[in-house]
């Protein structure tokens, strides 16, 4: 894995290791449509200048977009940086390389 790739991969699990901005991801993923930082607000029960900020970093590593109605901006989950940061976990952590693969397969076959 090159430096690049483990730099990107840093940045998005940095931006989702606040407990709050996954607790808003799983939110954003869990309904059928957008939301506006005020329904995320009353949601995750945190004020919403820190929604506010946790929204900016979410939005800035690409996890989420927004699109622009009136006067709101209305949240989803990006899942192309969602399937981005599953192929950098793969690639980081090939299961080929999992020791406990080897003692499966080993038991299998007894």
């Amino acid at each position: 894995m090159n430096k690049e790739k483990v730099k990107r991969l840093k940045q998005l699990l940095e931006a989702m290791s606040e407990p709050s901005r996954l607790e808003i991801m799983i939110l954003l993923s869990g309904v059928n449509n957008p939301l506006t930082p005020s329904i995320i607000t009353t949601q995750v029960g945190i004020s919403a200048p820190t929604v506010s900020g946790h929204l900016r970093i979410l939005n800035r590593e690409e996890l989420i977009t927004y699109e622009k109605v009136a006067q709101s901006r209305l949240y989803t989950v990006n899942y192309s940086t969602i399937k981005d940061l599953k192929f950098l976990l793969e690639d980081a952590f090939p299961q080929e390389n999992d020791p406990r693969e080897e003692k499966i397969d080993a038991k299998v076959q007894v």
